[in-house]
């Protein structure tokens, strides 16, 4: 999306946070394999979950991000659908005029949930699928019965006319599974977007890479998507320089935790800030943590700098400070990604390697 791609590129030179991700809760009734939160974040009782934003404070700060120029929410968890009042913070955003999608299991989706959620006129609804094959759906997710249950949200979503796109990490239980989802995804008329990288829990523990594909099964993921009808863009990135941006976040982006805490992003679980003892514009002009995240540039990985395969790497420096403190620190996930991507044998990569 060129578009898309320029607002955003101009927006990180303003430094205006145009994307906010909006953490409503760490609560979920899954229990996914690879889940990057902790099992004590999930747990209903946690201090997180006691402590949650309420309505009426998450009203608050969308006001304050609405100020600062912030045009597009994605509401995640955990489940959104546990948070108390959901739909009625929904509206709120709606209300004052964010552009919102939804990050979602699927599985508490009701028709009459989908009924309240299309007049709210919703971006879109992610929906995280695992396999085509209901016993490795479920078996990733730890909840008998959940692939039945998200498929018939998926459909209920579709007949509503809302805009549903699935999402799926390929992972060593579900690696075959790629042409049967495309499959899928063409009989349900959706999107469907892998992705190849997974990341450590957040307090470093890095089981969930356990599960992560090494180099040549990342190729055939890739390849049983070529065969399935579907090309990835395999177009390497313009070569970046030592003075350039590692990425823009903190500069057009940010997550806010579901206590209030602003973060760089997702995976850089560093605050910059309480949102319950500070105004957002402060935190934004004025945080130590956000301003050395958006100094950093390349300079600062100069094995990745040097590596041939840089114009193929989703080189992202919070999954290297999880798993090693360090952004010094190649993330080795990704440099499986890369790895794969750059293969000159990989037949949808065959144009752009010459």
């Amino acid at each position: 999306m060129p578009g898309y791609e320029k607002v955003m590129n101009e927006a990180a030179l303003r430094l205006t946070p145009i994307s906010a991700l909006v953490e409503l809760t760490y609560r979920c009734n899954q229990n996914c394999r690879h889940c990057y939160l902790l099992p004590a974040q999930l747990h209903p009782k946690s201090p997180s979950q006691k402590s949650s934003l309420t309505v009426k404070e998450w009203t608050n700060i969308f006001t304050q991000l609405a100020e600062s120029g912030t045009l597009f929410l994605t509401f995640t968890g955990g489940e959104t659908l546990l948070y108390p009042n959901f739909l009625e913070l929904l509206k709120i955003a709606r209300d004052q005029r964010f552009a919102f999608r939804v990050f979602t299991n699927g599985t508490l989706i009701t028709r009459e949930t989908v009924k309240k959620l299309s007049r709210l006129s919703p971006f879109e609804v992610e929906i995280s699928v695992y396999a085509a094959d209901p016993g490795i759906h479920d078996l990733i997710t730890g909840i008998r019965g959940s692939f039945e249950k998200t498929l018939e949200a998926i459909k209920l979503l579709k007949n509503e006319g809302i805009k549903v796109n699935l999402k799926t990490p390929v992972m060593t239980l579900n690696q075959k599974e790629v042409k049967p989802l495309r499959d899928l995804a063409r009989d349900l008329d959706v999107l469907i977007q892998f992705s190849y990288v997974l990341s450590p829990r957040d307090d470093g523990n890095p089981a969930p890479l356990e599960l992560q594909l090494k180099t040549r099964e990342i190729r055939a993921g890739l390849s049983r998507e070529y065969d399935s009808g579907s090309c990835p863009d395999l177009t390497p990135n313009p070569g970046r320089k030592p003075g350039d941006p590692i990425c823009s976040a903190g500069k057009n982006s940010l997550a806010i935790s579901p206590v209030g805490k602003v973060y760089p992003c997702v995976q850089i679980r560093r605050e910059a800030g309480d949102l319950r003892k500070k105004k957002f514009a402060e935190i934004w002009r004025k945080s130590p943590v956000l301003r050395e995240i958006r100094e950093m540039t390349m300079a600062r990985v100069p094995e990745c700098l040097s590596c041939r395969d840089l114009g193929f790497c989703s080189l992202c420096p919070g999954m290297s400070l999880i798993l090693s403190n360090e952004v010094e620190k190649p993330y080795w996930p990704s440099c499986e990604l890369a790895r794969a991507r750059a293969m000159p044998t990989l037949p949808i990569n065959r144009q752009t390697t010459k």
